[in-house]
């Protein structure tokens, strides 16, 4: 019976080398595939896509100087009113004039209603100063 308690014992430690060394190789095929999913992210494809004409950015800038300035005077919590409409207002119009959000609140739906409409907003004013920069090239040719 000793025998059989040992001939266990020694089962599960070779079932748990085999667990582990499988748990070891499943992660480096997921490190691998991850590394070659970011590269193949990198090249290739539109190369407007990622570049997004730094779209995300400017939001971000534009956040950033509403809240320094014309929303510093409204509690930090409490001040996405204003600077949804100090950042866009035709879009804060468009998603919160009807229903301002309460202090505090969350909506992610209206939020990501607004990120979008901001995106397209700046998008479109990034791709008219490029036809600009482009146009006056080419007088100057």
């Amino acid at each position: 019976e000793e025998e059989k308690i040992r001939e266990k014992k020694v089962s599960y430690v070779q079932y748990g080398h085999f667990t582990m060394k499988l748990s070891h190789s499943l992660l480096v095929i997921m490190i691998f595939l991850a590394i070659i999913q970011n590269c193949e992210g990198r090249r290739g494809g539109n190369p407007n896509k990622n570049k997004n004409f730094g779209v995300e950015s400017q939001w971000q800038k534009a956040m950033i100087n509403c809240e320094q300035n014309e929303c510093k005077h409204v509690n930090s919590e409490d001040n996405d009113n204003c600077k949804a409409f100090c950042t866009s207002p035709e879009c804060y119009n468009r998603v919160y004039a009807d229903d301002p959000l309460e202090d505090g609140e969350i909506d992610p739906k209206r939020r990501e209603a607004f990120r979008s409409c901001v995106n397209k907003e700046y998008e479109s004013k990034a791709m008219t100063e490029q036809r600009k920069r482009i146009a006056e090239k080419k007088k100057k040719s």
